[in-house]
């Protein structure tokens, strides 16, 4: 990833411990026992009020309460004061929570839509039972000019009178995922996204527009809003009530790496499993094109807070392990011819490469992280995430 002088040279000056929690857009709990209030239990105060609840709509849910929706007029009101709404900024995201309900047509767990916008018109970004299959969940995406960007059901059943789990993942770019259960959903949610987005209103359990509308009956229980991308072992702690912590890179225009659409996270590496003898495709792409690059690889797992490099980079290859290796010659070789002007430093370019490999017939653990010079950042380099590839 870097060169190992330089890894001595900036260990004095930039090693340092990143924040113990990953960001967090929104958390609700409902856990409440009275009142009005599903409180938001990230620092950003989107609270929501419950709308229309007779009696005590609370119960024993997966952690403590869950809210119960009668499909009739129950909605949460959830204001938008940091953070939210989380679609239409191009920036991936998450949404997760825990769902109760039986099979219904077309009702929604957590929608984002315009105050103005009547029945059938103005933009949604919503998560909500399906409407062919209505046991299963439906991500809906459309924008200003009503275009319709995905319309896409799971194959696995999540509105089934059971409580399952749902953790929808997008990098805000087309490439969506939705896990059931923990389990990535063998559904095809890709898309292109395309025009604007204007949001004002998010709700739990309906539509909120100038009409309200797909009321959802059932419970639901710890919803949670993320503003980064999260990886399947980020989904199983959520999934567990666990806090996310924090010491691992994200892609970042600079230095980018997926294997098949996936990545890492603030809080794990990405990983994908391989079978042996199976292809797949790593993708690198920088905006720092002209400079030079490096690909680190390590026989180990990635390791939190491995190497905090300035403000914005941790190298999560364990760069002293006897296993690493430095796939271009410690920053030697350019990608790309540098443009420049007479009197102007180099400035970098967009670029980016797919290769195809194919997984050894044995087994073997690898883990990635591609880096790019680049003289404007504080570390003198941008590093991509950390991705874990298993062949077992």
């Amino acid at each position: 990833m870097i060169m190992r002088t330089h890894v001595i040279l900036m260990l004095a000056l930039f090693v340092g411990t990143l924040g113990a929690q990953a960001p967090l857009t929104a958390l609700w709990a409902l856990d409440e026992t009275t009142g009005t209030t599903a409180a938001d239990g990230s620092i950003n105060g989107n609270h929501g009020t419950l709308v229309n609840f007779a009696g005590t709509p609370w119960a024993p849910a997966v952690f403590g309460n869950g809210l119960t929706f009668d499909g009739i007029d129950d909605y949460v009101d959830c204001m938008p004061n940091g953070g939210l709404p989380v679609y239409g900024t191009g920036t991936p995201y998450s949404v997760t929570a825990w769902v109760n309900a039986p099979p219904q047509n077309d009702k929604r767990i957590y929608s984002e839509g315009n105050s103005t916008g009547a029945f059938g018109s103005g933009p949604l970004f919503t998560l909500g039972s399906g409407t062919s299959l209505q046991s299963n969940l439906r991500v809906y995406i459309r924008n200003d000019a009503l275009s319709q960007q995905l319309t896409a059901q799971s194959v696995s059943p999540v509105f089934d009178g059971t409580w399952h789990h749902m953790a929808w993942v997008d990098d805000g770019a087309g490439a969506g995922r939705l896990y059931v259960d923990g389990v990535l959903d063998a559904a095809d949610f890709s898309y292109t996204p395309g025009g604007t987005y204007t949001f004002d209103r998010v709700a739990l359990g309906a539509v909120l527009r100038a009409t309200t509308c797909c009321l959802m009956s059932g419970m639901l229980d710890d919803v949670r809003v993320y503003p980064f991308g999260l990886t399947a072992t980020d989904v199983a702690l959520v999934m567990g009530n666990a806090t996310l912590g924090t010491g691992f890179q994200v892609n970042q225009p600079g230095a980018s790496l997926d294997v098949n659409g996936l990545s890492g996270s603030f809080a794990s590496a990405g990983r994908i499993t391989v079978a042996q003898g199976a292809t797949f495709t790593l993708n690198l792409s920088t905006t720092l094109g002209g400079y030079p690059w490096e690909l680190a690889s390590a026989n180990v797992p990635a390791i939190a807070n491995g190497l905090v490099v300035g403000p914005a980079n941790t190298v999560n290859v364990p760069l002293g392990h006897p296993s690493t290796t430095l796939a271009n010659g410690f920053f030697s070789t350019t990608w790309g011819a540098p443009l420049s002007l007479p009197g102007f430093p180099p400035t970098g370019y967009a670029l980016s490469a797919s290769t195809i490999l194919t997984a050894p017939a044995t087994s073997l653990l690898v883990t990635l992280q591609f880096g790019m010079m680049d003289p404007t950042a504080a570390g003198g380099f941008a590093v991509s995430g950390a991705l874990e590839i298993d062949i077992p």
